[in-house]
């Protein structure tokens, strides 16, 4: 629904709130980031645009997680026709001792922003779940054109693979 055009002022908002069909049994965690930026994907990672969703439900099922770590509130960002949210899925597996743990990550996905009228595409989405880690160069290449048909190119060439059924639950609204 389009009520008007997106203004940085008020921005928008995003929410991680689930997994559905987790291809993994071990908790897992979101972290998400705007792209254009997309500096947390670099050579040299910056952390300070990212976002951690950790809050797990512990009364959701385990093969389809759930999160209540709510919005975040994206403002004084300005309108880039091919800006997305790439969302990184990861898990901790623990080892023997608290110090002993390795980070793995399970898959990714991205989210489309805005539309090329400037309306944010507010909505409830339930994004699939691409295999494993999503690369500089893909990063950069997103940028560049509209994110979801670079996406659905890659997946015709079999550049990447989905995970099925499994998909990622987010929500992107209009501030």
């Amino acid at each position: 629904m389009e009520f008007a055009k997106y203004k940085p002022t008020a921005g928008f908002k995003f929410s991680v709130d689930g997994i559905h069909k987790c291809p993994v049994r071990t908790p897992c965690v979101a972290i998400y980031c705007r792209n254009p930026d997309g500096e947390y994907y670099q050579n040299t990672p910056k952390t300070d645009e990212i976002h951690l969703v950790s809050a797990l439900d512990w009364n959701s099922p385990a093969e389809s997680p759930r999160f209540n770590d709510g919005f975040y509130t994206y403002k004084n960002v300005a309108f880039e026709p091919n800006m997305h949210i790439i969302v990184d899925i990861q898990t901790i597996i623990f080892g023997k001792t608290k110090k002993q743990y390795k980070i793995k990550n399970v898959g990714w996905t991205i989210v489309p922003v805005f539309d090329k009228r400037q309306y944010v595409k507010s909505g409830i989405y339930q994004m699939p779940l691409f295999k494993g880690k999503i690369s500089t160069e893909l990063v950069e290449a997103l940028k560049e054109e509209d994110p979801w048909d670079f996406i659905t190119d890659l997946l015709k060439r079999r550049k990447i693979k989905l995970y099925k059924p499994c998909s990622v639950i987010v929500r992107l609204l209009d501030s």
